[in-house]
């Protein structure tokens, strides 16, 4: 090919991509200035929005809801004052500015025909820089396909997807934040809790990466189990308010019997007055110790917050992080296991195994890890032989040494039934106690010795 030849293909191969850049920069364009044309709202940011105002026959006292204080929370300003719900504030934010015109109706005669003429729903939105666009929510047509919007004039129908009506549809309750305590759960330092006739005071020692918890009268907690008493309480949910005209005596909330009180970092406190029953429905009255509102809240909600000490006391036998487990070595009237954690997951060091370890018996010393850090015992034995000198069963798990903690070896030696309580014993070196645990709890041991055994 002569040299003239190959430039004029180069230069006509550059045109022909060129004219195809221009070509698709052009198809952008139009689409998003369609995009944008199509927008029932010129916003698109809902961070940008910081007055939600709502009208119209769905609220016959106008609702104004604000952001506030440095986290830009949302609050409810008028008709009253109260925590607003951001996740429904945002829905209804995100179905408006997602809303697009699928077609437009100018100059209606009769507005009232498409629902307009006294809309079911007015917003305006106002944002940072003071720019405030309304809308106006009539009807669904006929087909129930579409839904009819308009600009405060009326000058234009627009018709919209159906579903936009359903991200609107939100009532004064679904915009209130319905929490009854709001605080962060690793801040709490002190609990008080008196329910059905018990009182449990939990007390927070800092220091340290893991809390350290006291249950009152009864010594160390399970901070697992504290943990997850707060989540209860911190996910109770308001099922109904009653913002005024109530008489505190007949709710039983003057001088509640139950209640609950919470001590944060700073001293700062929280809490909650419980009262009677709500009349004919499975709820109970609660209003915070501060004042505000009476809530009403699930009886079932408050029963899930009921414990026994048993259920808060530090019941675990063995304190074992899984992830530190290494080796694992098991003993049983002379013979023994030997078990070693690798990038492959545990293997059988001895006896050595005849062929390639199995996938069911690289699974079973993983689970008895797991069966090992969730024991906990159900009761502490009276003094007496329980088959543990020498104990019929000793298993011993290596931990690894991570950065602030050595490698160890936790030991926990297995004896025989508490005929008694039918509880199996069990003693851990240093530890004059003798615990009962259930007999099913250790139930893999048997099944390592005997493959034969279920897993």
């Amino acid at each position: 090919m002569k040299v003239r030849q190959l430039i004029l293909w180069v230069l006509a191969l550059a045109a022909a991509a060129a004219a195809w850049f221009i070509t698709d920069s052009l198809e952008r364009d139009s689409t998003r200035e369609k995009d944008q044309a199509s927008r029932v709202v010129s916003l698109t940011d809902p961070q940008a929005v910081t007055v939600l105002e709502l009208g119209g026959e769905a609220f016959p006292q106008p609702v104004r809801i604000e952001r506030r204080d440095q986290e830009h929370r949302w609050q409810i300003t008028s008709p009253l004052q109260a925590p607003a719900d951001g996740l429904a504030v945002g829905r209804v934010l995100g179905g408006l500015m997602d809303a697009r015109i699928k077609e437009r109706l100018a100059k209606p005669e009769d507005p009232a025909q498409f629902g307009l003429a006294k809309p079911w729903q007015s917003l305006a939105l106002t944002d940072r820089g003071g720019q405030r666009i309304e809308v106006l929510v009539g009807d669904l047509s006929p087909s129930k396909d579409l839904l009819y919007l308009a600009p405060p004039d009326r000058a234009e129908v627009w018709l919209v997807p159906a579903e936009v009506r359903g991200s609107l549809a939100r009532t004064l309750f679904d915009l209130r934040d319905k929490t009854v305590m709001e605080f962060v759960v690793s801040a709490v330092e002190r609990l008080e809790l008196r329910l059905n006739g018990k009182d449990l005071v939990l007390t927070r020692q800092r220091g340290g990466s893991d809390p350290v918890w006291t249950l009152e009268g009864q010594g160390p907690a399970d901070p697992r189990a504290v943990e997850d008493l707060l989540f209860q309480i911190h996910g109770l949910q308001a099922l109904a308010f009653v913002d005024q005209g109530f008489d505190l005596a007949k709710l039983g909330l003057d001088k509640p019997a139950e209640g609950l009180w919470l001590t944060l970092e700073k001293g700062q406190k929280l809490g909650l007055a419980i009262g009677g029953q709500v009349p004919n429905q499975d709820r109970r009255h609660l209003r915070r110790l501060e004042g505000g509102p009476v809530m009403e809240v699930a009886t079932d909600g408050l029963k899930r917050l009921e414990r026994q000490p048993l259920d808060l006391v530090e019941r675990h036998v063995l304190k074992l992080d899984r992830a530190r487990a290494s080796g694992l070595t098991l003993r049983r009237e002379g013979r023994e296991l030997v078990y070693a954690k690798g990038g492959e997951g545990w293997k059988r060091v001895k006896p050595a195994p005849a062929g390639e370890t199995k996938p069911d018996e690289q699974e079973r010393p993983d689970f008895l890890i797991w069966d090992l850090a969730g024991l906990k015992w159900e009761k502490i034995l009276p003094s007496g032989d329980y088959g543990l000198q020498p104990a019929r069963t000793v298993i011993e798990v290596a931990l690894g040494a991570e950065a602030d903690r050595p490698a160890a070896n936790l030991s926990l030696m297995i004896g025989g039934l508490d005929q008694a309580s039918g509880l199996l014993a069990v003693a851990t070196p240093g530890d004059d106690r003798v615990f009962g645990v259930r007999p099913d709890s250790l139930k893999r041991v048997d099944a390592l010795f005997d493959p034969a055994e279920k897993k």
